[in-house]
């Protein structure tokens, strides 16, 4: 009798402790879906708010810069030296506020897209396509390309895998190191349960403290350099829309090198 006694009172308690438990699983995932709910709302609320700001900016700001030329041309030979360096640094200015919104709008986009089909693309090929693109942006210095396609072809988001691309290959020539050429690396590997692009490049280089901030909004590394520091954010947000990934290595003074992970399929 005491066994029978003791055994079904330790039940009792293990049953009760059990539904305890449970009951505080419960409240916390209803928690966490409250929360996850907010979180969702704030995010949409907050690229709708982006969106439509960058849209109800853009046309003014358009318009000034439009004003800018025209009173450039107007008072063309009439100006000081000195006003002539203000005009031009107004208008560079608002030029680089235009493409800050432009970037901005791409960022909600970059969020939001995930419908794009996946096909497959030949990845010399895209590359051939690129390169005049490529050589006629006024900030990048002519680079030697150098190729090892271990795997040719990946199934992906055709625009996406060429706005990655491009992004990659036009930093890795615009951050370029002043005592050398441009010498980019590109290779694809298999890995593990799909396939590794990476860019390598001989430029500036990265402390590890930079590298840890290098897909964050606006994070400018090089400020000597020209840039808004969305470019690297907007494609990390797009290769994982996509199931893909992206990480970084770098060394100071030696140069950096981006790897890209796809799925196979």
């Amino acid at each position: 009798m005491a066994g029978v006694i003791t055994d079904a009172t330790e039940r009792k308690y293990r049953e009760e402790k059990l539904h305890t438990v449970t009951d505080q699983l419960a409240a916390a995932n209803q928690e966490l879906s409250q929360a996850n709910g907010h979180l969702l709302r704030v995010n949409e609320d907050l690229d709708n708010f982006v969106y439509t700001a960058s849209h109800d900016l853009r046309s003014p700001i358009n318009a000034m810069e439009g004003l800018i030329i025209a009173l450039g041309r107007r008072m063309k030979g009439r100006l000081e030296p000195t006003d002539e360096v203000l005009l031009s640094h107004l208008s560079g200015s608002m030029q680089k506020l235009n493409r800050t919104i432009n970037e901005l709008s791409e960022i909600v986009k970059a969020g939001k897209d995930t419908s794009q089909p996946a096909e497959p693309i030949d990845l010399p090929e895209l590359l051939a396509e690129m390169k005049e693109g490529l050589s006629a942006l006024p900030e990048t210095a002519p680079a030697i390309l150098v190729t090892d396609w271990q795997v040719e072809q990946v199934q992906y988001p055709r625009k996406v895998l060429r706005s990655v691309l491009y992004n990659l290959l036009s930093n890795a020539a615009k951050y370029r190191h002043g005592s050398r050429p441009v010498r980019i690396t590109i290779r694809t590997e298999l890995a593990g349960k799909g396939v590794r692009l990476s860019v390598q490049d001989n430029g500036l280089g990265l402390s590890p403290e930079q590298a840890g901030k290098l897909f964050k909004m606006f994070g400018r590394l090089h400020p000597h350099i020209e840039g808004t520091g969305i470019g690297l954010y907007t494609i990390k947000r797009m290769v994982e829309n996509y199931g893909g990934s992206i990480s970084v290595e770098s060394v100071p003074g030696a140069g950096t090198t981006f790897f890209v992970g796809f799925p196979l399929a």
